[in-house]
């Protein structure tokens, strides 16, 4: 079965001469080829008898030779969910990473939020904001700024995934669209703002909204790996939210790309 390979890391010097590895998942493949696409990357199911697993895995195993975004963020997500292949982080990483080399933003977040979290690669808040400045595969130095804006985005995205959305309060309201702001060095006052006009109706919903973020956020500053006082710096993250009504009883919560500052 052919894999991919990942990016084996450059020696890069931060502006504080430590050396930042960028993912110690990938030392014993540094020097070896990179596979060709010509080879085909190859996903193996557990189940080939499954139908639908089968016509999955069939699909992608034509898209993936060929580095196709989609299919390599597709990869990942069965690497991930172990649905139709045995589940595997590292190699989850690997394809997410091969994906946001390939211009894919989703894939570059998902990435992002797997150094800042330590799933599949080493833990690295530097990386994480490396990925998201577009700087992932490069060879430039990683310093405070990266690291900065790795943990504000880790601590973000993890309060809107714990945050509960007031789904009763918003009933019978028009969809909200709002914004997200967090300070690297106040994780955990995290400030939620409406985007365009807000209804009367949606005013309360937002302000609980609004504390269950902090709550949130609180939560996953004592959860998460704690920044390096020595490389921790000011940075900002801005992250686009939409709430949007799919049918009249669920509510869609979508992000968008961050904005960095």
């Amino acid at each position: 079965m052919t894999r991919l390979l990942p990016p084996c890391p450059s020696r890069r010097r931060s502006r504080r001469g430590a050396w930042l590895r960028q993912l110690a998942w990938c030392a014993s493949l540094c020097g070896a080829a990179t596979v060709s696409p010509a080879e085909g990357l190859r996903v193996q199911g557990l189940d080939p008898e499954a139908a639908a697993c089968a016509t999955t895995l069939a699909r992608l195993n034509r898209g993936l030779p060929a580095q196709d975004p989609a299919a390599l963020l597709e990869a990942a997500t069965q690497y991930e969910s172990g649905e139709c292949v045995a589940r595997d982080l590292v190699r989850a990483a690997q394809y997410l990473a091969a994906a946001a080399r390939a211009g894919n933003l989703d894939a570059t977040r998902r990435l992002a939020r797997k150094f800042g979290h330590g799933e599949g690669v080493q833990q690295s808040y530097a990386n994480a904001g490396a990925w998201l400045s577009g700087n992932g595969s490069s060879e430039q130095p990683l310093g405070r700024w990266e690291y900065s804006i790795g943990y504000a985005y880790t601590i973000a995205t993890e309060a809107i995934e714990r945050a509960r959305v007031p789904i009763e309060q918003l009933m019978g309201a028009p969809d909200l669209s709002l914004a997200l702001d967090l300070d690297s060095l106040r994780p955990a006052d995290p400030a939620l703002r409406v985007v365009g006009e807000l209804s009367p109706r949606a005013d309360a919903a937002v302000f609980s909204f609004a504390g269950a973020l902090r709550e949130a956020a609180a939560a996953a500053v004592r959860a998460l790996p704690p920044a390096d006082p020595k490389l921790i710096g000011s940075a900002r993250v801005t992250i686009p939210l939409s709430l949007r009504w799919r049918n009249a009883k669920t509510l869609e919560l979508k992000q968008g790309e961050a904005i960095l500052r």
